[in-house]
């Protein structure tokens, strides 16, 4: 159609004032003259756009040679006449577009221009699914659920921001009114009484409001004679809107002129804030789930969101156990490691052999954390720390760490910009020539922490020249401790979670437990979340300390145990007397000295209740 519409145009056509194409010689001076003309074609017709040379034509010449001109291409050739003319528009152009077209492009074929926004290109349902799943996700954040379970996170208000400045606010407000009615409904089934309510950064007084309509409105049967949820949904948020002025999609008649888009925006972010906090609220028995979609399913009986719940839950899960595998791993490193620098005598002792052959079926925690240790003590405490076990150690450890010191020394004495190689690679490349895998790792890795032991010890002393200085080791004490303060980046765990620290510091507390009480007290004494610029600190962490005691009485009360005959400190007692009896630990005791009574009491109550095994219950749960 397009061809035959300017084959039409170049013949020319006659009218009460004849006119013909671009001027060429033959035809000059024999009529009227085209000087640019466009054709666009669209599904179901065509759009010409012709410039007549309109130095001499009136306008109703001009009008009369465009009717002519619809007239001549509606009849040129057979495939044009079923088409008709149903708008001619006439207007005076002062100028060409550039020097050589009087006419603009359609289109710039350099620079294309948007046409639709990509959101409006996925289909409603697709929308709609997408809605769903970002509000849902939002609602997830208000719970503050462990972040390795969503990937990336998906933050409340984000969405509630990103709506106003995006293509989504028709699609997330009409959504949101549609899982309000389901999340309602749902709520009933699964709880007697209201959960409390989770605000985020909503209106308290907004999403009051809103519960109470939402839950009004749930047990009913319709709305406003609608059945179905979604224009439920619609109505119930056109109600809650018209009631708290959030009509973001109006203009209304006391906007300033010209903030129409600055108000509608607040409005729009207003009404999400509350309607997720609303539906975290009503979804609270939920929150355990680990995924939006695995809470959408729950909601929504569709196939498709039935699948993607199946395969992404089922994702996440293994994610999880991968992470708590990897933080388990560095929980048993850093066990070691502190063992072995505060009570190595543990590490030989019977129970010790356990933790070292969990800790030898996955090494790759351990090269950090050693490594750490190691650079941490110094190449001084570590070389006379080689002389002094030489007679002890076999080859297979003495010569990987002798050039491990030579590395070491290295990266002291030099600047890096000055390195002839990378010491730190042979460093590592050197644990792992002392540790190479084998069949069994055990007596390697006691070679090895005997190393890092007794490195430790000599950090107090000559030995090291760096001893009394501003941010090196010069005691035992502050090695263990330095290791405790960033658990998770000196274990190089990949999952690099906000709670990794607190997690393997837990974990890592139960497994000294299980060995005796008085490590479990030192290592409780080193945690770093005792005191703290936040006023909450301390007192989180003598509650923390009494749950521990707590705890592990009632474990000892469901095996028969009589705790008055158990052995533990004079510190240790006295915590567990007051708990025993009702009461609590010494308030005006410092916070250290009450958590290293509470973990050495609380382990010395699952020796005597033969409950060691339970250890990670009392002190890594939560």
């Amino acid at each position: 159609m397009m061809d035959a519409l300017a084959a039409a145009v170049e013949e020319g056509w006659s009218s009460p004032l004849p006119l013909l194409p671009a001027a060429e010689d033959e035809h000059e001076g024999t009529g009227g003259t085209v000087l640019d003309y466009r054709v666009l074609g669209y599904p179901g017709g065509g759009m010409v756009l012709v410039v007549l040379d309109g130095e001499d034509i009136r306008y109703e010449q001009a009008a009369l040679a465009t009717a002519a001109l619809g007239g001549h291409c509606t009849s040129w050739s057979p495939g044009l006449m079923e088409y008709t003319v149903t708008e001619v528009l006439i207007t005076p152009l002062d100028e060409p577009h550039d020097a050589e077209n009087w006419l603009p492009p359609f289109a710039d074929e350099e620079e294309p221009t948007v046409r639709w926004p990509l959101e409006h290109l996925i289909g409603d349902d697709l929308q709609s699914l997408a809605a769903r799943y970002l509000l849902l996700a939002g609602v997830r954040s208000l719970w503050n659920v462990p972040r390795r379970s969503d990937r990336p996170r998906i933050d409340a208000d984000d969405v509630a921001i990103g709506a106003a400045d995006h293509a989504w606010s028709p699609e997330l407000a009409g959504e949101l009114g549609t899982l309000l009615i389901q999340a309602a409904r749902l709520e009933r089934e699964l709880s007697s009484e209201p959960g409390p309510v989770v605000l985020g950064e909503a209106d308290a007084e907004l999403t009051a409001d809103l519960l109470q309509l939402v839950r009004a409105t749930a047990v009913q049967h319709e709305t406003e004679g609608w059945t179905e949820d979604h224009m439920r949904g619609h109505a119930l948020l056109e109600r809650f809107m018209e009631d708290h002025a959030l009509l973001w999609n109006r203009v209304l008649d006391d906007d300033p002129e010209g903030r129409h888009d600055q108000l509608s925006a607040r409005r729009l972010r207003n009404l999400l804030r509350a309607g997720m906090s609303a539906l975290a609220t009503l979804l609270s028995p939920l929150s355990g789930t680990n995924n939006p979609w695995q809470l959408l399913d729950e909601l929504d009986d569709n196939d498709v969101v039935a699948a993607l719940a199946e395969r992404e839950t089922s994702r996440v899960e293994r994610g999880e156990a991968n992470d708590a595998h990897e933080i388990r791993a560095a929980a048993f490193a850093h066990a070691a490691v502190w063992l072995a620098v505060r009570q190595p005598e543990l590490l030989t002792a019977e129970e010790g052999w356990g933790l070292l052959d969990a800790l030898a079926e996955d090494v790759t925690g351990f090269y950090q954390v050693a490594h750490t240790a190691l650079l941490l003590s110094g190449a001084g405490p570590v070389g006379v720390a080689l002389e002094e076990l030489a007679d002890e150690l076999s080859e297979e450890i003495l010569r990987p760490m002798a050039d491990f010191v030579g590395a070491l020394r290295i990266t002291e004495a030099v600047a890096p910009e000055e390195f002839e190689s990378d010491p730190y690679n042979d460093m590592y490349a050197a644990l792992e020539r002392a540790l190479e895998e084998g069949d069994d790792l055990t007596q390697e890795l006691r070679d090895l922490l005997s190393v890092i032991g007794r490195a430790a010890s000599l950090t107090a002393t000559e030995a090291n020249p760096r001893r009394g200085l501003d941010g090196h080791v010069s005691a035992p004490s502050e090695l263990t401790s330095d290791l405790l303060a960033h658990a998770s980046e000196h274990a190089a765990l990949v999952v690099a979670e906000e709670d990794d620290d607190v997690a393997v510091r837990r974990l890592m507390l139960a497994f000294v437990a299980r060995l005796d009480p008085r490590a479990a007290g030192a290592v409780a004494a080193q945690l770093p979340d005792l005191t703290g610029d936040d006023p909450r600190t301390e007192p989180a962490a003598r509650e923390r300390a009494y749950r521990w005691v707590v705890d592990a009485l009632v474990i000892a009360e469901e095996r028969g145990t009589d705790v008055r005959r158990i052995e533990t400190s004079a510190d240790g007692h006295t915590v567990l007397d007051a708990i025993v009896s009702g009461g609590r630990p010494p308030a005006e005791w410092p916070v250290e000295q009450l958590t290293a009574a509470a973990a050495e009491a609380a382990t010395a109550v699952l020796h005597a209740a033969h409950a060691v095994d339970r250890a990670e219950s009392v002190f890594a749960a939560g």
